[in-house]
């Protein structure tokens, strides 16, 4: 069974650019400091390794709206391609504002301030960070360079728009929305028995258009969904709980504030046989049992090339056009979560399944977040 998702016209004229013909190979990691604070104007910046030879050595800021699983594995993309292809050459320093708006401007607002001493550019991963970090620039009037990923439609959000090249050092990769009628079809073959399914999202949040069409995909098979809006983020695990004897699916979409009580969803659903359907490969891995998604890590990766291409090739980020990269689904199965959450599932259909990553019971006890983490900077 092979999944893609679907094939649609980016926002943007798209062009083959250039690439660097020669790859360095792998040395040493990324060094990678994490920060969810805002620093004061008066707080001494904070620089990730020796600033000698300050024409070799790039800090770039890292800019997200939260630490969710799938945001770090796009990290670990960029960084880890970053130092494939020009090693010691970049350092990186994430800013988290952990769903926190004013936290996010705040440091969308010091990472600008701060162009050239000490961060050369800023990476934004998801729609919010990059609409923050683009505007502020326009607002300062300060040119710096910002490559963004793991969004769809950039001229949708109002992060590009006609002329706007001219006031703003941007570009970034784009991705292609995911086809709402692939979860039905998944769910249907290894769940026949599927009859009602929970969506959760935030009340007021960006995953309510692609809830509702998922929800019509389900309704036009025989499939009652139920969307349940979240109107107290911290009482999440405890609001699904409300509904959890009436459905025997979970949806779980990339809702940030969703995707932080995983463990606690996933371990309601085991306990009342209700099977849990992420829309990431993070989940599955923590212990959801299916899951539908294109691994996160090649995000980062095509953005690492864009901030090669501007820092080894002397590019300028607005000769560099958007890309919409065309991305693979992988079916994500956790087999020790299969039996607890309802699905029946043979050696034999497993081995029928493409495009597959199957988790172990031994994943699930690995940290999520383990692997080439981000130190956390403490006051």
């Amino acid at each position: 069974m092979m999944i893609t998702v679907a094939g649609k016209k980016p926002a943007l004229p798209l062009k083959k650019v250039s690439r660097m013909s020669k790859l360095t190979e792998l040395l040493a990691g990324v060094h990678i400091e994490e920060r969810s604070d805002t620093p004061s104007e008066t707080t001494p910046a904070i620089i990730t390794g020796p600033r000698r030879h300050r024409n070799r050595k790039f800090t770039i800021a890292i800019l997200t709206r939260s630490r969710i699983a799938g945001i770090r594995e796009v990290i670990k993309g960029l960084t880890g391609h970053t130092h494939a292809i020009a090693p010691d050459k970049f350092s990186f320093v994430w800013f988290s504002s952990d769903n926190d708006e004013k936290r996010l401007m705040d440091q969308a607002s010091h990472i600008i301030r701060n162009y050239t001493i000490p961060y050369d550019a800023v990476v934004t991963i998801g729609g919010q960070a990059t609409q923050v970090a683009s505007r502020m620039a326009l607002l300062l009037n300060i040119r710096i360079p910002i490559i963004f990923t793991s969004i769809t439609h950039p001229s949708h959000l109002g992060i590009l728009y006609a002329g706007s090249n001219g006031r703003q050092n941007i570009t970034g990769v784009a991705v292609d929305e995911h086809e709402h009628s692939a979860p039905v079809a998944i769910l249907q073959l290894l769940k026949k028995t599927a009859k009602n399914v929970l969506l959760p999202y935030t009340k007021d949040g960006p995953t309510y258009q692609r809830v509702l069409e998922m929800s019509q995909s389900f309704l036009l098979n025989d499939i009652q969904a139920h969307i349940l809006p979240i109107s107290r983020t911290d009482q999440i695990p405890r609001q699904i709980a409300t509904y959890i004897h009436d459905v025997d699916t979970v949806i779980t979409p990339r809702d940030d504030f969703i995707l932080a009580h995983m463990p606690s969803i996933i371990s309601l659903c085991n306990d009342f046989g209700v099977t849990v359907f992420s829309t990431d490969l993070a989940s599955v891995k923590q212990g959801a049992a299916i899951g539908l998604s294109p691994k996160e890590n090649i995000q980062g990766i095509e953005a690492a090339k864009y901030l090669v291409l501007i820092f080894e090739e002397s590019i300028r980020p607005e000769e560099l056009p958007v890309i919409e990269i065309s991305i693979t689904n992988y079916l994500g199965i956790n087999e020790s979560a299969l039996e607890k959450q309802g699905i029946s599932l043979s050696s034999e259909e497993l081995e029928t399944i493409e495009n597959k990553i199957v988790y172990t019971e031994e994943d699930n006890k690995k940290d999520p977040n383990e692997g080439n983490e981000p130190k956390q900077e403490e006051e």
